[in-house]
């Protein structure tokens, strides 16, 4: 199901970003070595006096199992992602940008909730059923 995420934001010094303290069960997305994506709420424990740590509300996603996401990304994305899973990846994807979290069981698909439409347009019709 497709839904709004919970997303903080941090930019840190990338050993800062290193040494910061998550929320349990969060997703952290290192999306450049001095940036994060934090997904699931709660606080972020950062030591760099200088860190922007804000709220995002600009981000959707939806969990795929492992299969279907897999079928939809070797026809619609041209570039190889990880072969190791649990993996971060972002990119290009039918033309869209998306982050995607792996797992062993599934994907989480992570895209700019301006592009809702164009995601869903773009996408099987269950994921956003």
């Amino acid at each position: 199901m497709l839904e709004v995420l919970a997303v903080t934001r941090v930019v840190a010094a990338p050993d800062s970003l290193d040494r910061a303290t998550f929320p349990s069960g969060s997703i952290v997305l290192r999306t450049a070595p001095d940036d994060a994506m934090v997904i699931g709420g709660g606080t972020v424990q950062v030591d760099d006096l200088h860190a922007i740590v804000r709220e995002d509300a600009g981000w959707s996603g939806v969990w795929v199992n492992r299969a279907p996401s897999e079928a939809y990304l070797q026809a619609s994305c041209s570039w190889p992602r990880p072969s190791v899973r649990p993996a971060f990846a972002q990119g290009a994807i039918a033309h869209l940008p998306v982050k995607l979290w792996l797992t062993e069981e599934r994907t989480l698909f992570v895209f700019p909730t301006a592009l809702t439409a164009d995601f869903v347009e773009r996408t099987p019709q269950e994921w956003s059923a």
